[in-house]
């Protein structure tokens, strides 16, 4: 089984067992959002477009996250659930999934502008080969 495979046998036992409803209805209930951006980029030549988004269109969200939501790390939010405390209403956490170079050079300039923090997975391999 190669890698594509497991994550798409893992993504489906995940729908298959009612967990992701399970999070999703956690989430929902105690106001919490938790927003996956993928690459931020105009012109994106590393991963499909219908995954980047643009980074003026990024700064709008930003911003406009920044006036109507508390926006709080990861770990804030794993902390708060952890200690049993009540979670802020309109609570959102921002990721970036697979580490693409654009999510330091361009997302990451408008995370520090507007002060707020983001949580970053980065892929090993690329980050290993040089690979951008």
């Amino acid at each position: 089984m190669n890698r594509s495979q497991l994550t798409n046998f893992v993504k489906g036992a995940f729908f298959r067992t009612g967990i992701l409803s399970l999070a999703r209805n956690f989430m929902a209930q105690n106001g919490i959002t938790i927003l996956r951006y993928h690459s931020v980029a105009d012109q994106p030549d590393y991963c499909p477009q219908s995954i980047a988004l643009s980074s003026t269109l990024f700064e709008q969200q930003i911003a406009y996250l920044v006036r109507h939501y508390r926006v709080i790390s990861l770990d804030t939010l794993i902390d708060a659930l952890t200690r049993g405390e009540t979670i802020h209403p309109k609570t959102v956490v921002i990721t970036f999934d697979d580490g693409y170079f654009d999510n330091y050079q361009n997302a990451f300039p408008t995370l520090l502008k507007y002060g707020i923090t983001a949580t970053f997975f980065i892929t090993a391999g690329p980050v290993v080969e040089g690979q951008r």
